[in-house]
């Protein structure tokens, strides 16, 4: 538009007015759509807050009158304060939770996490028909569900059976699933995410636990409450009258605005459970986004964990030999037949649901496929991408989600946005950046009467793994595409046994694939700044050897051990060098028998990389002799090889670490 603008003013006035006119007919429509619906002659500050206030409106037109108050656990509190400034008292008016509900709020809240989002392959899938599977209208269907509580009895409990399918229950449990299962099924949170491993320790709700328990899960309550609910229905009705609108709404504007109005009001109840500010336009200031008229970290958990809990429970009754590429909250790409997929939607929350879905709009259908393609490219949480799509499918013929990379504008289409992101997959460097585009803020506009542009810059977007379950089978995979021939590596994966195992694993990539770079600071203050920038990717299996051997190294020795590990060798070196100097591992009278330079020779003939010289000998005087602190690398032992023929007593078993119960990611390139 620049070009027009210098070349042809009056085209580009002309569009720059209709642009405006755009956006000032859309506020004009949304607004009539709201006081016509509500017969408020308010304007909406939000268009998230218009399903609040039509829920609320729903609330008060029922025989008798709903109480938002009793719904939400909370009652209204007078108070008579003293105002210095007039020399009166001042009535304020608080709604604070009920005094038995506000005992557990921090407890729900920590029950509370987003959705399920996992990649369970990563490069290029196997030639299959993968479809792309979705809960019809997932968080509405889980909000239908809820009916009142009855705040004043809570109850504590520590019996699993009352935190069953039906109950109001939330927990925090330790619990085990069985090594079989693929798709466990209870959240860890972590500082990337939420986690499902095999094992540890998980705050969810009765939904997830109904599923955990029959998958076969071990479960001890470390603590639990459950709410008795009574008959009538919180959100049903307000839900079922949007779906009736929106239905008969015109195409375009209005059935978007009733699928915002339904949408909207899940996330309401979860506004103000975490600490996240926002820039105030009125107050010009940024203050923490305060609680919604239905904020209530029960329902928000409850929901939430519904949704989880349907897809777990979904993608682990899939049979044996089919595969779940990825899940993405409450959808799920998978190679899983239409006729399997009935069978696998037979499980008992799966058919709460569809009863739940029937009695809301007659419709008991719980999935809907929205694409299907034959080939898929996979890299991280929220990153699809289309190798050979269906060309059966038409326009549902490619998958594609973008990660946070944003596509050039000469990529109009999905096709070519799509070829675009495969292209930039396939030949990929480390440090690789991608142009971003970010509007200005509403602090700039609001502070500095900055006009409303897109900036551009560059940003580094990473599109390796993210590590969020373990590599499990690894292989080079040879394809084609836009015609050129490309070797890739593609890796399944499996659960993490503990989340322990996961942040190892993500702090290792970290330090394995990412350099810190010392920069010049350009401002007057001078001094110096770091930046990370990548050196890593992995794109072949002699890629991902390099890193495993790395990894596994690393998780081989425990304590602070591990914080000063260079290499294996090193390290080897350095317990030798100590053994020698305190007379342990074997190495008992060496010190008698040889000089530190004639042990630095005989370390040179075992194939050290480096060359051992007589101070690295003489520096194991200055350490005491740990055990089991070198890992049993190839390099390692083929070293100790070499030196017990040299020195026979030597006792490497003393020096090597143990790597029995590791998760080991050298395990992936071998046969299976």
């Amino acid at each position: 538009m620049k070009v027009v603008r210098d070349n042809a003013w009056d085209l580009f006035r002309a569009y720059a007015l209709i642009d405006a006119e755009v956006s000032a007919l859309y506020f004009e429509r949304l607004t009539q759509l709201f006081r016509g619906t509500t017969g408020s002659g308010l304007i909406p500050s939000a268009l998230s807050n218009i399903g609040v206030k039509l829920l609320q409106t729903e609330w008060m037109d029922r025989d008798p009158p709903g109480d938002r108050l009793k719904f939400i656990g909370k009652e209204r509190v007078k108070e008579q304060v003293w105002n210095d400034a007039t020399g009166n008292f001042n009535t304020l008016t608080e709604e604070p939770y009920i005094e038995e509900a506000s005992w557990h709020i921090d407890f729900a809240t920590e029950c509370y996490h987003g959705g399920r989002s996992e990649q369970l392959w990563f490069g290029p899938s196997e030639q299959d028909h993968w479809s792309d599977f979705d809960l019809a209208s997932a968080y509405p269907t889980a909000m239908a569900m809820l009916t009142v509580p009855e705040w004043t009895n809570i109850r504590p409990t520590r019996d699993e059976n009352k935190l069953r399918l039906g109950s109001f229950g939330f927990a925090c449990v330790d619990f085990k699933f069985p090594n079989e299962v693929r798709y466990p099924s209870l959240p860890v949170r972590t500082g990337h995410g939420i986690l499902f491993p095999q094992q540890g320790r998980s705050y969810c709700c009765s939904p997830e636990i109904e599923v955990a328990l029959n998958l076969g899960a071990e479960i001890i309550i470390k603590y639990a409450l459950t709410i008795p609910t009574g008959d009538e229905k919180i959100f049903f009705p307000f839900i079922q009258q949007s779906i009736e609108r929106r239905a008969k709404a015109a195409p375009g504007l209005e059935q978007a605005f009733w699928k915002e109005v339904t949408n909207s009001c899940y996330g309401k109840t979860a506004q103000g459970l975490r600490n996240k500010r926002v820039f105030n336009l009125k107050t010009k200031k940024t203050r923490a986004i305060p609680e919604s008229p239905i904020t209530n970290p029960f329902y928000a958990a409850y929901i939430t964990s519904a949704v989880r809990a349907v897809v777990g429970e979904i993608i682990n009754l899939v049979p044996q030999g089919r595969s779940i590429f990825s899940v993405t909250t409450d959808g799920f790409l998978t190679n899983t037949s239409d006729d399997e997929m009935e069978d696998a939607i037979k499980g008992p929350l799966a058919q709460l649901f569809s009863n739940t879905r029937s009695r809301l709009t007659g419709d008991p259908q719980l999935l809907t496929k929205k694409h299907s393609v034959k080939r898929l490219l996979g890299w991280r949480v929220r990153g699809q991408a289309t190798i050979e799509p269906d060309t059966e499918a038409g326009d549902k013929g490619v998958v594609l989600a973008k990660a946070g990379i944003k596509t050039p504008t000469y990529t109009t289409t999905d096709a070519e946005q799509n070829d675009y992101i495969v292209d930039q997959f396939l030949q990929r460097i480390a440090g690789r950046k991608f142009p971003t585009e970010t509007p200005t803020s509403w602090r700039e506009i609001s502070l500095f009467n900055a006009d409303l542009v897109m900036k551009r810059g560059e940003k580094a977007i990473s599109m390796e793994y993210d590590f969020k379950r373990r590599p499990a089978q690894a292989w080079d995979v040879q394809l084609e595409y836009t015609g050129k021939a490309y070797t890739h590596l593609a890796f399944s994966t499996a659960p993490w046994r503990t989340a322990e195992e996961f942040k190892l694993a993500r702090q290792m990539w970290e330090d394995y694939s990412r350099v810190k770079i010392k920069f010049k600071a350009s401002d007057s203050t001078g001094g110096f700044r770091l930046v990370k920038r990548q050196r890593h990717c992995l794109k072949t299996t002699k890629d991902f050897r390099r890193f495993a051997a790395f990894h596994d190294m690393k998780i081989a020795v425990k304590g602070k051990g591990r914080s000063y590990l260079r290499s294996d060798l090193s390290r080897l070196r350095l317990d030798l060098c100590t053994a020698y100097q305190q007379g342990a591992a074997g190495l008992e009278g060496c010190r008698e028998q040889y000089t530190a330079q004639q042990f630095a020779d005989i370390l040179n003939q075992c194939g050290f990389e480096e060359e051992v010289t007589r101070p690295h000998v003489e520096y194991g005087v200055r350490r005491e002799f740990t055990a089991h602190t070198t890992p049993p690398t190839t390099k390692v032992l083929r070293a100790l090889r070499r030196l017990s023929k040299a020195i026979p007593s030597l006792r490497p078993q003393e020096i090597l670490a143990s790597l029995d119960g590791l998760p080991l990611l050298l395990t992936a390139l071998e046969p299976q």
